[in-house]
């Protein structure tokens, strides 16, 4: 039987950034995971020769020593720093300094209307804004009275629940709330000059703050940084088993046990999702009863370049639109072909029992359409088009989601002490991920 200081299981961002560095610090460490290939959610779809990544998925917010550590995981010459730009489409305009709502496009009256009503209500609460039950609750506080009835459109195209449903951690999954775009830039950078104001109201920023790196590979998709994850994991001596499933942890002989094989451990760092990792530790699905899992249709078109928007990717308010976000895949990662056409892809939120689902492309047209009007593409046509049903995109948690896992963490300390760790579940962004493991002290 193999042994190790470390098994890590799970193969996406977080379990190879913790294997790497436990490596590299001298530990003797196993990668263990059940697919066929380490990536996760890294992994793109190959079609058509393009690789198209499921969503726009960034290295995003990091701090230079953030961006440091990943040259310093996967080589120099791998990603790059892109900057951001994105747009918002709403109310028959296409906003490109914002990815936010712009609800000036309402008309001044609803947006003066909006801030009066938000200026009360933050001026009542004195700096101690309530408690949320729900995410419900943080509508109607984010959005006051004006805009908590659109709020509530916007989590049901969004979402796909009630927001009486949602846990009040969703806010931080969402695009849609925050400070407010509701006046020009000039008047609200007026504005902003009060602290006060500055904490409701959004303005365009009129520096790019140097001390943040988003960073994206260089002219091509993340399956180059799939890759360099691999090399970067045999060069630190990770020993990596994939189509390997664990699912008996014995803490008294440090033994790990399951699909054929047997591996002795000191400790096993849980980089999986929390619901994998109840269902592997317990066999138990409390958490994921409390999840609500979204799934998307992703509709991709090739066409010309010359006919794409530059931002990045623009978010669709539209709530009679089916579309929720359109992902340029041209202007940054170097998919243009010899013949100028390149491609989007168009996000379509839905439920499982959904037409859409069963049927994916049934409404490809109607999705083109919507791309085309919010601006983010001019062209006519396309030259081809296919969708991909992508089960899990979003995973949005639901009221009582807090103490499920807070009930799981307790009985896995009681069962194994520090022989099992478990990240912090509600970490989203790889940059919070790379956050946890510095407080956990795997990553220096």
């Amino acid at each position: 039987m193999d042994s190790f200081d470390t098994i890590v299981v799970g193969g996406g961002f977080k379990s190879v950034a913790a294997a790497w560095a436990l490596a590299r610090q001298g530990q003797s460490v196993a990668l263990v995971e059940q697919g066929p290939k380490i990536g996760g959610f890294l992994s793109p779809i190959h079609w058509d020769g393009y690789w198209i990544d499921k969503g726009p998925q960034f290295f995003d917010n990091f701090e230079p020593s953030d961006a440091e550590m990943i040259e310093d995981m996967i080589g120099p010459d791998v990603m790059q720093d892109i900057g951001f730009e994105y747009g918002s489409y709403m109310a028959g305009h296409l906003n490109s300094d914002f990815a936010i709502p712009d609800w000036q496009s309402l008309g001044d009256d609803v947006a003066v209307e909006a801030f009066e009503a938000l200026f009360a209500q933050r001026l009542e609460e004195k700096g101690k804004p309530p408690e949320f039950a729900n995410f419900d609750d943080v509508l109607r506080h984010d959005g006051g009275p004006v805009l908590y009835p659109r709020l509530r459109e916007l989590t049901r195209k969004f979402i796909r629940r009630d927001p009486e449903e949602v846990s009040p951690r969703t806010r931080s999954m969402v695009s849609y709330l925050g400070r407010k775009k509701l006046f020009d830039q000039d008047i609200s950078l007026d504005l902003k000059k009060s602290a006060f104001m500055d904490s409701f109201l959004a303005a365009r920023k009129v520096s790019v703050d140097s001390a943040r790196v988003n960073l994206y590979p260089k002219g091509d998709s993340l399956e180059r940084v799939r890759r360099a994850l691999e090399d970067a994991l045999d060069r630190a001596g990770v020993t990596v088993l994939t189509e390997t499933s664990l699912d008996v942890f014995d803490a008294e002989t440090g033994t790990a046990r399951g699909s054929g094989a047997e591996i002795g451990f000191g400790r096993v760092i849980f980089g999986t999702d929390i619901r994998e990792t109840e269902r592997i530790l317990t066999g138990g699905t409390t958490i994921a009863e409390r999840t609500h899992v979204l799934p998307e249709i992703f509709h991709c078109f090739v066409v010309p370049a010359e006919s794409v928007v530059a931002p990045y990717y623009v978010v669709d308010y539209d709530t009679g639109h089916l579309s929720s976000r359109i992902t340029n895949f041209l202007n940054y990662m170097g998919c243009v072909d010899h013949e100028g056409y390149g491609v989007i892809c168009v996000e379509e939120p839905v439920d499982l029992n959904d037409a859409h689902w069963s049927d994916p492309e049934a409404h490809i047209d109607r999705i083109f359409s919507e791309a085309r009007e919010t601006g983010a593409v001019s062209a006519e046509s396309y030259r081809k088009a296919k969708s991909f049903r992508v089960p899990a995109t979003y995973k949005f948690p639901l009221v009582g989601i807090e103490a499920a896992v807070e009930t799981f963490f307790e009985r896995m300390d009681a069962r194994f002490g520090d022989k099992i760790v478990l990240p912090d579940p509600y970490a989203l962004t790889r940059k919070e991920a790379i956050d946890d493991l510095r407080r956990l002290g795997i990553l220096s």
